[in-house]
């Protein structure tokens, strides 16, 4: 500046001024005569005192820095702190909370190079035992593929069971027919060739059934997860970055873990009914994050469907049959 009091600390202004005191500085920081009354503060400073940091940008002490200016310690006290917020991930409903699952270790045993029968078991006790991990294992791919062959060998293996259940009584079947031809004195041959009839009857049942229940379990995941991705697509329940192979997915490693239950005589159904539910309920949340009450409706909903259906059908049958009587 061209005038005024002086430099801060001493010196004499270019251009004029009052003059450097003897020595050099003023005596308590203010010079000798033409002073304005309030003086300069003591020290050649305003009071206060000049702030750490150096002087700010832009001349004179009054100026206030902005919020990414330096000067005053890089520090602006007027900036609104900011709030430890994280929204919500993208794809998951409003105020529902992330969990934080671990993965299986080591992934899917299924999809893992362990040798077959451990994969395949592993991936059953898994599945049934560990279902957050292991579903939070499934979800880190999209791929339907490895879950539909999986599905399809567990659905051979149920199919195989029952087809030995029917070799056995057809077996049986035969055998008491060879025994009885033979007491009515048809011969040993008509006695064994109905043994060997039934016995053959069995084992074409245990093929057929091994294969049914393979292409069954190879088709079922494609048209029952399409139901169920339909249905979470229409409540809201679709996580982003989900496609239909994702629901397919989850709905094939769930229905192969939980069918083997009903190896268990009497209580096999209801053990597999069970699994059935847990599992779809765990891996659907697992991999779309849309919480348990919207994957236990995809899951539920084709049989509500068809419950609701059947009851029409009884009570328009119903109808009919009171509008037919005379």
């Amino acid at each position: 500046m061209a005038s005024g009091w002086g430099p801060p600390g001493g010196g004499s202004p270019p251009g004029g001024g009052w003059g450097q005191p003897p020595g050099g500085q003023p005596q308590g920081g203010q010079p000798q005569g033409g002073q304005p009354q309030g003086g300069q503060p003591q020290g050649g400073q305003p009071q206060g005192g000049q702030p750490q940091g150096g002087q700010p940008h832009g001349g004179g002490w009054g100026q206030q820095p902005g919020p990414h200016q330096g000067g005053w310690g890089q520090h602006n006290p007027y900036a609104q702190p900011q709030a430890n917020f994280q929204p919500p991930s993208p794809g998951m409903p409003p105020g529902y909370q992330q969990g934080h699952t671990q993965p299986l270790e080591g992934g899917v045993p299924w999809e893992s190079q362990a040798g077959f029968f451990s994969r395949f078991f592993e991936t059953f006790t898994s599945a049934n035992f560990k279902g957050k991990q292991f579903f939070a294992a499934v979800a880190q791919s999209n791929d339907p593929m490895p879950a539909v062959f999986y599905s399809a060998i567990a659905s051979s293996v149920f199919g195989l069971f029952l087809g030995l259940i029917y070799l056995l009584m057809f077996t049986f079947i035969g055998t008491t027919l060879g025994a009885a031809f033979s007491k009515m004195g048809a011969g040993p041959g008509a006695g064994f060739g109905a043994a060997g009839m039934g016995f053959g009857v069995g084992i074409m049942f245990v093929i057929g059934m091994a294969v049914t229940m393979a292409i069954s379990g190879f088709i079922a995941p494609w048209v029952m997860g399409g139901i169920h991705h339909l249905v979470l697509a229409m409540a809201g329940g679709v996580g982003q970055g989900r496609e239909y192979g994702s629901t397919v997915r989850v709905h094939a490693y769930a229905t192969g873990a939980a069918i083997l239950w009903a190896f268990i005589p009497g209580l096999g159904g209801i053990a597999s009914l069970a699994f059935q539910i847990i599992n779809h309920t765990v891996g659907y949340d697992e991999m779309h994050r849309c919480g348990g009450g919207k994957a236990f409706l995809a899951w539920v909903s084709p049989m509500l469907f068809c419950c609701c259906c059947y009851f029409m059908l009884f009570i328009f049958g119903m109808s009919a049959g009171g509008l037919m009587r005379p």
